[in-house]
């Protein structure tokens, strides 16, 4: 389970991901942030900052940002261009060197945008669960998935861009 939201209101998804108990911000060393606003507002930033319980580390770290559709929609044009504009912007290279905020480095595999689209509201009251990602030409291609696969995503327990199950770090 993560923190309880200290100020405004929960959408349905983002209060599924904090009552999730395979969520746990803590325990998986993740922290899912609803992003406020960047510039087409809406979306969610997922960051994996350390690895195992043998070499726990913040010097590696996964990272995927995510279009929410709920009711079963779909990025508009606009959005769907946007996302995808600056989907190709992010350099997606395995662990790359990264400055952080505190002056140490840290090595970032980022795995670029994907859509995640509901039937409903959220995991909960959907009938399904779609997760899209981008081809070079920009389109979205969509794979259905069960709730039990988006939380392994969302913990980059499989890899959001194949879908397969692999370590990520040896």
């Amino acid at each position: 389970m993560t923190i309880v939201r200290r100020h405004g209101i929960d959408t349905p998804f983002s209060g599924w991901v904090r009552s999730c108990n395979k969520l746990d911000s803590v325990q998986f060393s993740i922290t899912l942030n609803d992003v406020d606003c960047l510039v087409y507002g809406g979306e969610w930033l997922v960051h994996k900052y350390k690895y195992g319980h043998t070499f726990p580390t913040r010097g590696l770290s996964c990272m995927m940002k995510i279009e929410v559709k709920t009711n079963g929609a779909e990025p508009s044009q606009i959005q769907q261009e946007s996302v995808f504009l600056d989907h190709q912007s992010i350099d997606k290279g395995r662990f790359i060197e990264r400055l952080k905020p505190n002056g140490s480095m840290t090595k970032l595999w980022h795995f670029g945008w994907f859509v995640l689209r509901f039937s409903g509201w959220c995991p909960r009251d959907s009938k399904f669960i779609h997760w899209g990602r981008f081809n070079d030409l920009g389109e979205i291609y969509y794979k259905r998935i069960t709730k039990k696969k988006l939380i392994e995503i969302l913990r980059f327990d499989r890899r959001p861009d194949t879908l397969e199950k692999e370590r990520l770090i040896s």
